[in-house]
């Protein structure tokens, strides 16, 4: 019984620490303004790094249907991303919600 709870415990610990992390140590390439028709987001291009993601990752301000990005933020994250092209730091990229790699919610930018 306790070897089952740990390993429940385990199992349920590992996906969730692990969940959403798109990319890490990736090398922005490019960014675009509107990375899709029709939509308030924009994307970077990755190259390198580690994560479920590659390539082209959006940064949605609206997911599902529901504003989850303030402009304030989503501007920031905007910001940070040509930082990151500029300087050619590398960078992680996460995803609150799921492993989507259309729908970013958080870069940041490492030395």
């Amino acid at each position: 019984m306790i070897k089952n709870f740990i390993k429940l415990f385990l199992i349920i610990f590992v996906s969730n620490s692990s969940a959403g992390e798109l990319t890490v140590s990736a090398t922005v390439v490019e960014v675009a303004s509107n990375g899709a028709a029709n939509s308030v987001n924009f994307g970077v291009k990755v190259e390198g790094g580690v994560g479920i993601c590659t390539g082209w990752i959006f940064f949605p301000q609206v997911k599902n249907g529901t504003l989850h990005l303030s402009e304030a933020t989503y501007s920031q994250a905007f910001t940070l991303a040509t930082m990151a092209l500029a300087t050619g730091n590398p960078v992680r990229i996460h995803n609150y919600t799921g492993n989507n790699c259309n729908e970013a919610d958080f870069i940041s930018v490492s030395k």
